[in-house]
């Protein structure tokens, strides 16, 4: 081999030597900054909730707006101790089936636009009426909470006002349970409803 072809070989090997090890630190730097990212969001959603007392997690979820992603939260105990067969919304509660529920403003156009986009994606699909009751309510600027329990004001009415009114929400009497999903991409609620059909 040529002096000269063996000098240019050696230099293309030793550039490639200098640029690999910054080549493999790239995706270990990457990891390391979205985990640095995932625990400052973690603990300043921890030093929120801490700061509003009243908080349920659902509000610290929304706080963090991860609005597409369903998830599954318990109806408190103390909700169902104090709702009694004639609250407003018992029904929902006590439901045989899942319901799907959206408390929200009557005269807002966008809330209207939603719920006719997920009403036409959900009638091309039998099994949802199987397996789900539907819910909108539309509500008033002044409508108010009442619990029929005396001198309790944390009946499901008011648990759903405080978590479905900007959501919409899965609610699962029997398990006592709820998701929320999507209130502004029916799609994406609708993707979820279809999801959880068997939940």
């Amino acid at each position: 081999m040529r002096p000269d072809l063996f000098d240019k070989k050696l230099n293309e090997n030793s550039t490639y030597d200098r640029e690999e090890p910054e080549n493999l630190l790239t995706g270990p730097i990457m990891v390391v900054a979205m985990i640095c990212i995932m625990i400052s969001l973690f603990i300043s959603n921890i030093s929120y909730m801490k700061k509003n007392p009243n908080m349920s997690r659902i509000k610290g979820f929304k706080y963090l707006n991860i609005k597409n992603i369903p998830m599954t939260f318990d109806i408190p105990q103390r909700v169902v101790d104090n709702t009694v067969r004639i609250d407003k919304l018992a029904n929902v509660l006590y439901a045989n089936k899942k319901v799907i529920y959206y408390a929200y403003l009557g005269s807002c156009p966008e809330a209207n636009a939603y719920l006719k986009n997920l009403e036409s994606l959900m009638s091309q699909n039998p099994e949802i009426k199987a397996q789900y009751y539907y819910y909108p309510d539309p509500q008033e600027s002044s409508t108010s909470v009442t619990c029929q329990k005396p001198g309790t004001t944390d009946c499901i009415q008011n648990f759903l006002f405080q978590n479905c009114g900007e959501n919409a929400c899965i609610i699962n009497g029997p398990k006592r349970k709820m998701k929320v999903i999507s209130n502004t991409d029916a799609q994406a609620a609708y993707d979820a409803i279809v999801e959880n059909l068997n939940w």
